[in-house]
């Protein structure tokens, strides 16, 4: 279930009345996407409810998201995934069409953040590691390079914000200092 409220009049709204385990949100223009685990792995609605679409039939494992004018991105094969040393990152555009793999061999994509040249990742790591090996992960929009790992040795990263000079990011793990 996708709902929305007003903040003014608190009305609620359901915007789609199934959705199949749902695993994140990205708003962007007049649309809200999300991914899912199972079945679709991006779809959108209008912010208003109306003209539900599927934009990319995906295989399952479907993670994170980030949104920019351009594209729509997305992580496969973290979180609940079976085998989360075989993730990728994703990209189709925001309009629909073909996917196009970004990276591969990303072990565990659990969060994704678009800033201004570069979409943002974040890698959990490995249970061998203890999860102590997570990434954070940069890809510039532009480029045809592969993405950069900007820090390494991340104790379990779970979320991540962008914003002008500077990422945020969240640590599932006891004592990492997330600098």
């Amino acid at each position: 279930l996708i709902r929305r409220v007003e903040l003014g009049s608190g009305a609620a709204l359901n915007l789609k009345s199934w959705v199949e385990e749902p695993t994140d949100l990205a708003l962007h223009g007049d649309h809200l996407y999300w991914t899912t685990r199972m079945g679709p792995a991006v779809q959108r609605i209008n912010k208003n409810g109306s003209q539900p679409e599927v934009l990319v039939k995906q295989v399952l494992g479907s993670e994170a998201l980030a949104v920019d004018g351009t594209f729509v991105w997305w992580a496969n094969g973290g979180g609940l995934s079976v085998d989360l040393e075989q993730g990728t990152i994703m990209r189709a555009p925001v309009q629909g069409g073909s996917p196009v793999t970004v990276a591969e061999n990303q072990v565990g994509p659990i969060a994704m953040a678009s800033g201004t040249n570069y979409v943002w990742w974040v890698n959990q790591g490995t249970a061998a590691a203890g999860y102590k090996d997570g990434q954070l992960v940069r890809f510039e929009r532009s480029a045809k390079d592969d993405p950069e790992v900007v820090r390494d040795g991340l104790e379990r990263p779970v979320d991540l914000r962008v914003s002008l000079g500077a990422v945020w990011w969240l640590t599932g793990g006891p004592g990492e200092d997330g600098i």
